[in-house]
């Protein structure tokens, strides 16, 4: 499962607009691609990442990462890191929720 969701800060002189990407690694836990598409000012992306399961569980973890304009980074958020894990019987959606940007200075 691949889910994406972009965040948009927009201020006076500095803005960003930064896009999540996150996938299921099966070995490690949640594989994210933080890019910045747009704006001149360096951001810092947090999000979600948010497995809905059959029997209505949800499988969250959470990350932030900075980015620079115009650049791409990968951010792993471990199976440690993972709440609920253990609980779900069957992924049926996955979903990058509460995307929040800010404007690193």
């Amino acid at each position: 499962m691949v889910c994406m969701f972009s965040g948009l800060l927009i201020g006076c002189q500095n803005s960003a607009k930064v896009l999540v990407e996150c996938k299921v690694d099966g070995e490690k836990g949640f594989l994210c691609e933080v890019k910045h598409t747009e704006g001149k000012a360096k951001a810092k992306a947090c999000w979600d990442a948010v497995v809905t399961c059959a029997n209505a569980t949800k499988v969250t973890g959470s990350g932030c990462h900075e980015v620079a304009p115009g650049a791409k980074a990968q951010h792993l958020i471990p199976f440690e890191e993972i709440k609920n894990k253990d609980k779900c019987d069957k992924a049926v959606s996955f979903d990058v929720t509460n995307v929040k940007v800010t404007i690193v200075k």
